[in-house]
């Protein structure tokens, strides 16, 4: 889900930047790479970590959380 969404982003958007955050960072760094044009990029994060990720997306003005919900 994320991956469409990011894809409709880079096309369809006026945003100056688009950023791809991601456990798995190859992953969100092969994306960027596939949509080019150097306003998308990708960097680390980790939803289990609260506090971590609250400070990483600070400064942010817009985000998609596409997320699963795990249920235990």
């Amino acid at each position: 889900m994320g991956s469409e969404a990011t894809r409709d982003l880079a096309q369809t958007s006026n945003f100056e930047e688009i950023v791809i955050a991601d456990a798995n960072l190859q992953r969100a760094e092969a994306l960027a790479a596939e949509l080019g044009g150097g306003r998308v990029r990708a960097i680390q994060a980790d939803a289990n970590d609260e506090a971590a990720l609250t400070a990483l997306l600070r400064g942010f003005d817009v985000i998609a959380n596409c997320t699963t919900i795990t249920l235990v």
